[in-house]
């Protein structure tokens, strides 16, 4: 179906002030429901996510001023579409001209913080969060060095890669349950990568860009 085949939808909803931030907070709410649905660990998890995720659902379609239905149907036809994932990251580095990169609890090579974007916050707040929560390290971005596919052949959904450049301001070495340590490196003293979330074209083009910033970014 293209877009041209959509049914036409205001972009206010009936009843809701414009620039009401009710409908960005049913939809995290909902995301959060799902998220968390799909890594519980024991029931009463599992349960309290059922509920938030009837919660999101009861509140959009109060928003929407009509009975409740599945919900999709309560997003925009357009957004009912299925699209790839977004994964951002990070090449941010220090005083010394080093890139920041972590290493991965999941297979113990490193790569650079990131992970998949989260519902309603933008990509580079998203990116620059995933820093801080994996490195312990504050970071500031300044530019797009590109977007990448990010296809893995043995995932069964397709996702894209967008990667930021920046500086690291502030913060310490930490991190969170998925990465086990933190580094600062030169292109020629790189630890062993986890080429699946840092591939070395991507490695190629942060270092590209940090010799001229003035690149333009790259996309696949």
């Amino acid at each position: 179906m293209s877009s041209a085949d959509l049914p036409e939808v205001p972009e206010d909803l009936p009843g809701v002030p414009a620039g009401s931030p009710w409908l960005a907070w049913a939809r995290k709410l909902d995301a959060m429901a799902r998220i968390g649905s799909t890594f519980a660990s024991n029931p009463y998890e599992t349960r309290r996510y059922t509920e938030l995720a009837a919660i999101s659902k009861a509140m959009l379609a109060e928003l929407w001023a009509r009975p409740e239905v599945e919900l999709p149907e309560l997003y925009h036809p357009t957004e009912g579409y299925v699209t790839p994932k977004v994964d951002v990251r990070a090449a941010v580095f220090d005083d010394e001209n080093r890139l920041l990169l972590v290493r991965e609890v999941a297979d113990g090579r490193w790569s650079l913080p990131g992970g998949w974007a989260d519902v309603g916050d933008s990509p580079a707040s998203s990116a620059e969060r995933e820093v801080r929560e994996e490195s312990g390290f504050h970071c500031r971005l300044t530019h797009l060095i590109g977007v990448f596919d990010a296809h893995d052949p043995g995932s069964p959904f397709s996702a894209y890669k967008i990667v930021f450049a920046g500086d690291i301001i502030g913060g310490e070495a930490g991190g969170d349950h998925e990465t086990d340590g933190v580094g600062f490196y030169t292109r020629d003293q790189l630890p062993p990568l986890s080429h699946r979330r840092t591939p070395d074209r991507v490695v190629d083009a942060i270092f590209a860009h940090r010799a001229d910033p003035t690149r333009p970014a790259l996309f696949e």
